[in-house]
């Protein structure tokens, strides 16, 4: 369970770290049991690419200095 649980690809950016972490339940994730965490962050991962196909926007970057 441990091997399976511990491959599940997520791309995980900023963004969708960002995202997630926006609710305080972090979408659900947060009082969800292991087992049932691969298909909620594949449906997760699904919803976020959807939304923000370019990932999101709006970000500022730091000028060099």
């Amino acid at each position: 369970m441990k091997q399976a649980l511990s491959n599940v690809p997520v791309s995980l950016t900023v963004g969708f770290i960002y995202w997630l972490q926006e609710h305080h339940d972090m979408r659900g994730l947060k009082d969800l049991d292991i087992t049932k965490y691969p298909a909620r962050l594949k449906e997760l991962q699904e919803e976020y690419n959807s939304k923000y196909p370019q990932g999101l926007t709006g970000w500022s970057t730091l000028a060099s200095v």
